[in-house]
């Protein structure tokens, strides 16, 4: 019996030790989503910001309401932040042609001048990490790792969905 709780104690332990680790993972990217940076000399900008100004480059005339369903955020989160990013001068809206209610968001030039300032700075993160990376795993663990990634962010997409659908109902 003693050695079965043994062996039952030890499991925990050791599956406690991995559920902290992906938690101090998410805990230390959320801090880093949420730390403003100086992409552009003068000015301080979040990294969500960007990444927002991101999203609205490669789909230009979007919506807050497309934004809200594609960072999962409520319209009232994502409008005060296209709000703000509209009062810093990043972004502009212009009304749709035939339904005044919609607004369509595109970048300014100082909008476009901090997403290529971004995109740099996010390649030169990226590319560092990759060799970092590369100097201590095999492609195979990458790609073991890349795997991992994408079901646990299927994952916390599904409790996502299921927090949802509770609410709903």
């Amino acid at each position: 019996m003693k050695k079965e709780f043994k062996k039952i104690t030890e499991a925990y332990e050791k599956e406690h030790w991995a559920t902290d680790m992906i938690y101090d993972f998410v805990q230390a990217y959320s801090r880093n989503q949420m730390m403003p940076r100086s992409y552009v000399p003068g000015t301080q900008i979040y990294e969500i910001d960007a990444h927002t100004i991101r999203y609205i480059r490669y789909h230009k005339g979007t919506t807050v309401t497309e934004i809200a369903a594609y960072w999962h955020k409520t319209k009232a989160t994502v409008s005060a932040q296209i709000n703000r990013l509209i009062k810093d001068g990043y972004l502009e809206k212009r009304q749709d042609a035939d339904n005044a209610k919609i607004q369509h968001l595109y970048l300014t030039a100082k909008g476009q001048q901090l997403d290529r300032a971004h995109t740099r700075y996010d390649k030169k993160q990226s590319d560092a990490l990759i060799r970092r990376l590369m100097a201590n795993y095999s492609e195979e663990d990458l790609e073991t790792f890349y795997q991992i990634l994408a079901e646990y962010t299927r994952y916390l997409n599904e409790l996502d969905q299921n927090e949802s659908e509770k609410e709903t109902s």
